[in-house]
């Protein structure tokens, strides 16, 4: 999934009955991004990918925890200008991560 595809993602793309997660619709995280939803890339990126138990029980569990919000976005931040979680602070944790689990970035 693209970064802007999976920023865009709001609690109706994800089906837990089929383990499925909708991908139609981007959100413009960034100043040369249109502000709010648009469209994918191309009308090849609009998919439908399926997603393992453990993964949906862990989406079910957030939605079921955090609050909603005016877009109904699943990576709402309301601290950024963008409304969303940045690229570099998901880079930055997924470094720390993986640091963790000492496993080498390739």
């Amino acid at each position: 999934m693209r970064f802007g595809e999976m920023v865009g993602l709001t609690r109706k793309d994800f089906n837990f009955e089929e383990s499925t997660i909708n991908i139609e619709k981007t959100w413009g995280y960034a100043k040369n991004s249109p502000e709010g939803f648009g469209p994918t890339k191309n009308d090849e990126s609009i998919r439908v990918i399926k997603v393992n138990k453990f993964t949906m029980d862990t989406f079910e569990q957030l939605f079921i925890n955090a609050p909603t919000n005016t877009f109904d976005l699943v990576f709402y931040s309301p601290a950024s200008k963008y409304k969303v979680i940045s690229n570099a602070n998901v880079n930055k944790l997924l470094n720390k991560v993986l640091e963790e689990l000492q496993i080498k970035k390739t």
